[in-house]
Order: structure tokens, then sequence, then C-alpha cells
């Protein structure tokens, strides 16, 4: 199931806010296809919270670490992958989204069936060209 996408359409005055947008969507929404042409092949997911399971009943994942942090390509897929059989949430609000140099800065809120749940996502871009993304520390309380 394919998420409602609710996000503000201001990020055309800034093509890496807007990248950001599009990547954070991608992701949350678990669009393998999308997200896989522009993760470094470096990269990390670190998912900050209680302890690995902090996606609760809105982002299970089999395929997520005990410790929350995904490294390299293959297990961030993987990872991207779950989230898209899961198909748990049913809508994803983008309420911001800021870039500046490398790092971009994406806040919002998921829900899933009983559960809502505000989230915050950065992103560390590869390079300051923003084509790819190296890191990425997702917040969820």
């Amino acid at each position: 199931m394919t998420p409602r996408i609710i996000a503000p359409a201001n990020c055309g005055n800034s093509p890496k806010s807007a990248f950001a947008q599009e990547f954070v969507i991608a992701l949350l929404s678990g669009d393998v296809e999308h997200i896989s042409s522009y993760i470094h092949a470096d990269i990390t997911v670190d998912i900050v919270g209680q302890g690995g399971n902090v996606f609760g009943e809105l982002l299970v994942s089999p395929n997520l670490p005990e410790d929350g942090i995904l490294k390299g390509q293959v297990e961030v897929l993987s990872f991207v992958r779950s989230l898209n059989k899961a198909g748990k949430i049913s809508t994803l609000e983008i309420e911001a989204a800021f870039a500046h140099g490398k790092v971009a800065a994406i806040n919002g809120v998921l829900t899933a069936a009983k559960n809502v749940r505000g989230f915050s996502i950065f992103l560390t871009f590869a390079t300051l060209k923003a084509d790819s993304v190296k890191k990425v520390q997702i917040y969820l309380p």
C-alpha cells in the first residue's frame, strides 16, 4: 500500500530541499527503485530512538539490526524493500524540508492505523551537488 503523501509545494526554490523531500518520501514509502540511484555506496542509516525497535507498529522491519544502524547499499535497500512489503504507513506528511551545504533536515508526521508519530530525518550528502546521500539519521520519539 502506498501511503497518502502530504507535502509542501514550496521546495521549488531550493533544489536540494526538493531532492531531500523526494528522497525521504521514497525512503519511508519503501520505493527502492527511486532511492537506489541516489544512495552512496558507503551509506549509513542510523535509526535513533528506543533501541532497535524504534519504529514500533509504524515501520516494523525484520531487516532492522538491534542497534538501529544499517551500513551499505545492500542493507539499506533490503530494509527499504521490507518497508514496501509491510505497507503499514497510511499517511506521510512532510511539514518542512531545509537544506544547506551538505546537510538537509526534514520533519513531519507518520500515520498508521491508530499510531501517529512525529519524525525528523537528517541527510548528509556525499557532495555539495547533493546528488547522492551518504548518511541518514532518523529520529522517532
